[in-house]
């Protein structure tokens, strides 16, 4: 089976490298990269969503320290969390704490009230409390107002894993569950995290819940595209990869030319034209990511049977996109960016 996909997505053209940040038009790049208020509130969900019929879950926040390996920093933040006494049945001995930590999105108060999300079922079944942590820099939790280059250094692994130490002990001595065993919970990164947590802090929790957890991480994973590539050939058609592959192909070369580059502004709608700035290795790679990400979520979440993904946003969707007409391969790939962002993201 051919890897030309692959070769022409991961192949770009070395330029001289120039800080830029690009923003992209109903992109994959969700709510863009800006770093100013605007992009905060777009990322911020709406609360009015924000709501449970479960009058026992409850919204509340902890006062978190910006950077906890600077002993000389005395900055705070609000970081919210989210919980759940309901399966306790009002006791004053509660033996075991449930605890879903955040990943990289905001956190719903369903996390702590809807019974079909396994957390949920297993308190249910211990009759045990539920709490869950959104993860810094995502949701209203923000440590910072705005999320410049030099306010990024905050958000990472480390930070995340001592805000949760402190937040069990702070959790601990408030309801007064000393003796209570925890267990962390997570999926992907967030299961990573509890794993991870496990690890360091083996005192604080008894147990701990990964779901598909990166732990084994790659810096340069090509080879899910290699999975791509085959479900797009076996779950549709060889037309579809090919018409893909040929889309980027495409794209590749027109970005060595000036007037390619600005082909590909007016075709993806770019706020930044590719011809107003100096592009750099970066920027190039990050522009065909925005692109072919399309396909690598469709690919992940291919009729999974909840919404939005059980009725679309799958492989179907997108290769009947890429193989209909006679229209230029990379408009398609356009066409298929904007149904993902229009319909998963606005």
């Amino acid at each position: 089976m051919s890897r030309c996909l692959l070769l022409f997505l991961l192949l770009v053209q070395i330029w001289a490298a120039h800080s830029w940040q690009p923003k992209f038009h109903l992109s994959r790049a969700m709510f863009g990269t800006q770093t100013d208020d605007e992009s905060f509130s777009m990322r911020n969900p709406d609360e009015k969503m924000n709501l449970s019929k479960d009058s026992d879950a409850k919204t509340d926040y902890i006062e978190q320290k910006l950077d906890h390996f600077d002993d000389s920093s005395q900055k705070r933040w609000r970081q919210r969390y989210y919980y759940n006494f309901k399966y306790t049945g009002g006791s004053n001995n509660i033996k075991a704490v449930f605890l879903r930590l955040g990943g990289e999105g905001p956190l719903r108060i369903g996390t702590v009230s809807n019974e079909a999300n396994q957390m949920m079922t297993l308190a249910k079944q211990y009759g045990a409390a539920a709490f869950a942590l959104e993860h810094r820099f995502y949701g209203v939790s923000r440590p910072t107002p705005n999320q410049s280059v030099d306010n990024l250094r905050y958000l990472s692994s480390h930070q995340a894993l001592k805000d949760t130490a402190y937040f069990i002990q702070k959790m601990t001595e408030k309801h007064k569950l000393k003796g209570a065993r925890w267990v962390t919970f997570g999926g992907s990164y967030a299961g990573a995290l509890s794993l991870w947590f496990r690890q360091q802090y083996p005192h604080l929790i008894a147990g701990a819940v990964g779901s598909s957890a990166p732990l084994d991480a790659e810096f340069d994973f090509w080879g899910y595209l290699e999975v791509v590539e085959d479900a797009l050939r076996s779950q549709h058609s060889n037309e579809c990869a090919e018409n893909v592959r040929k889309g980027f192909q495409k794209m590749t070369s027109l970005m060595k030319t000036k007037e390619g580059r600005e082909q590909l502004s007016k075709i993806f709608m770019l706020k930044a034209p590719l011809t107003n700035i100096t592009l750099s290795y970066n920027n190039i790679q990050y522009f065909y990511q925005v692109i072919y990400e399309n396909f690598q979520l469709a690919t992940q979440y291919n009729e999974v049977n909840v919404n939005p993904y059980k009725d679309g946003y799958g492989i179907k969707q997108v290769c009947d996109i890429m193989t209909r007409g006679n229209e230029d391969p990379v408009t398609k790939l356009q066409a298929v960016n904007l149904y993902m962002a229009r319909e998963l993201y606005t």
